[in-house]
């Protein structure tokens, strides 16, 4: 058994492109789009923006619609690299919310000045229910449709030291291993990690993340690797460099803790490489324990396996 326990930053450094734009509209057919200039990469970004805004404008998933990385409509997020996505969008559209209904509900005051209305999964509602949909309000508004700018500074507190991280997130990991003493083959049989990443925003994204990325983690202690002679890489192709597979995939558990802390301003941090960071120093804390021997090189191949166990049984000898 090896355990892990990881503090990663998220986000860039101060000094770095940390401020970023979004823009939140009210289309002509009636989605509430989410416009900024991120890339979905597989990550379940456009679950995630669904997500948090239903939590945070108050209206069904389905009625928001993410626009993303399209240079005529987005304004300019900055990358979506060091994991910064999921917490730009959580602050966006905590901070958009207020504003955003207000602006709803005046544009629907134009068309109905005497009732009063809130703002609700579909549309504007009443008491009686469902007054005036978002399509609705969308024909009727024209070009006039509620649309406002969301400006976010860079999330470093004054005082921060130049080049230091101010958003971290944590996690823990623990892996059990089996170690093959006749062949050396490696096998990591099983892995729970416990995750304190704030909220979850898209569970299946966060699986994704987590469970994709603690097998690349994995990889990087048992099977790859990349030789170089005289300056260059000898493998060219996937036939040459093997890369896990679902059947290298161990059993894995996923724990979230998601509290924040009172008054935190950044809501939940992204899950897309710590956990890369924490399933390779468990794997090669296991195998340390296996082998009784501390790991000073990775990947662990049969040939290293054995070649530690033979010293290990040379040292033992009286």
């Amino acid at each position: 058994m090896g355990l892990t326990l990881i503090h990663r930053s998220d986000g860039f450094g101060k000094g770095g492109p940390s401020d970023c734009r979004m823009e939140l509209a009210l289309a002509a057919d009636g989605a509430i789009e989410l416009r900024c200039g991120f890339t979905e990469l597989g990550q379940n970004l456009v679950g995630t923006i669904q997500s948090l805004g239903a939590q945070h404008l108050g209206c069904a998933a389905d009625a928001i619609r993410p626009v993303l990385g399209d240079t005529r409509l987005t304004p300019d997020s900055g990358p979506v690299a060091a994991s910064r996505a999921t917490t730009l969008v959580w602050r966006a559209l905590q901070e958009a919310a207020q504003p955003w209904q207000q602006a709803l509900l005046l544009a629907a005051a134009r068309l109905l000045p005497d009732i009063p209305l809130r703002c609700g999964a579909w549309g504007l509602e009443s008491a009686a229910g469902l007054c005036l949909s978002y399509a609705d309000l969308a024909r009727a508004s024209g070009e006039q449709a509620p649309c406002i700018s969301i400006d976010l500074r860079a999330e470093d507190p004054e005082g921060n030291a130049h080049d230091t991280h101010f958003v971290f997130g944590a996690c823990a990991a623990i892996a059990r291993v089996r170690v093959d003493t006749w062949s050396g083959m490696v096998q990591v049989q099983r892995l729970v990690m416990c995750t304190a990443l704030g909220p979850v925003a898209s569970a299946q994204g966060y699986l994704g993340q987590m469970e994709g990325g603690a097998l690349m983690g994995l990889a990087m202690g048992t099977q790859e690797e990349l030789a170089c002679l005289d300056g260059h890489y000898q493998a060219r192709n996937l036939d040459g460099y093997l890369i896990p597979t679902l059947a290298d995939a161990p059993a894995m558990q996923v724990l979230a803790i998601e509290n924040l802390p009172e008054g935190d301003p950044i809501g939940p941090r992204g899950a897309g490489e710590i956990s890369v960071n924490l399933a390779l120093p468990a794997v090669a804390n296991a195998l340390a324990a296996a082998l009784q021997h501390p790991i000073t090189q990775l990947p662990m191949t049969p040939e290293r396996v054995i070649a530690l166990l033979e010293a290990g049984a040379e040292s033992s000898k009286p």
